[in-house]
């Protein structure tokens, strides 16, 4: 049952959530979600898997402040789409929506803020994709957001921070503080890669993307999905490409029988669809 906690902002993603537990990992997936899609959920599962999170939030963005253009569908209906999504998940999961409700454009720093303050026992990691890295240092009070949480990073765009390569089958730890511990860190990599070089390998790629000193982080095993909210958005609009949709599975299905009904992105014309 979804339902909205005593704060008015979380909602239940599905029935499998347990207790809060005192320093539990709890993993923030924030987008547009417009539409939610195939990859946005493997990356859910991955860093679910992977990261050994309790819990998973996802935070459907309202005003954005480093995204010029509009959303294509409303708010209400990206909300939606995310919870008929969700009902399927496999991992305990819920959705903050604070930032879709808000008028004001919103900062991760105080998305994140609030959640220290509702989960002051609990440890909040952002999930982000590697096309975002080299955007952090542009964020709002960046140094301070890395200081309050870490990150879980997954491959997306480039090739720099793909774990593919090195055969790993677990997270790489990586903190590029000044007090990081070298030794601990070569020792780990040692279990779970060929090339005792990952990691210095990720620090020099992560100090060319200027991330702040603060900025701590586990790189994840993810296989990079070349599916994307544009590119659905384009096929249903188009009215073309039906088959790439399908043979992909780029949508949950009842995610797309939602978006006919509701005649979004185009396709109410569309009786292929």
């Amino acid at each position: 049952m979804l339902f909205r906690d005593r704060l008015g902002i979380l909602i239940s993603g599905n029935k499998k959530l347990g207790p809060k537990l005192q320093d539990a990992k709890i993993g923030i997936l924030g987008g547009s979600f417009d539409p939610v899609h195939s990859a946005h959920m493997a990356l859910a599962r991955a860093a679910y898997k992977y990261a050994n999170l309790e819990r998973l939030i996802f935070l459907p963005a309202g005003r954005a402040p480093m995204r010029a253009e509009s959303y294509s569908a409303s708010p209400a209906d990206r909300l939606e789409m995310l919870k008929i999504a969700l009902e399927k998940a496999d991992f305990p999961c819920e959705i903050l929506t604070v930032e879709l409700e808000s008028d004001k454009v919103s900062y991760t720093v105080d998305t994140a803020r609030l959640l220290l303050r509702k989960y002051p026992h609990n440890k909040i990691c952002w999930i982000i994709g590697d096309d975002h890295i080299r955007k952090l240092k542009y964020w709002k009070d960046s140094n301070e957001l890395c200081s309050m949480v870490g990150f879980i990073c997954a491959a997306r765009e480039s090739s720099l921070f793909d774990l593919s390569g090195f055969g790993c089958k677990r997270s790489v730890e990586i903190d590029m503080s000044a007090n990081a511990s070298q030794g601990a860190e070569s020792a780990n990599t040692r279990e779970i890669s060929k090339d005792g070089n990952i990691v210095e390998y990720l620090r020099s790629n992560l100090r060319e993307a200027g991330v702040p000193r603060s900025f701590r982080a586990e790189f994840i095993p993810f296989r990079r999905m070349d599916v994307s909210a544009t590119r659905i958005r384009e096929i249903l609009s188009a009215q073309s490409g039906l088959v790439e949709l399908r043979e992909n599975s780029m949508l949950d299905c009842d995610v797309l029988s939602y978006i006919r009904r509701k005649q979004l992105y185009g396709c109410a014309n569309n009786p292929k669809v």
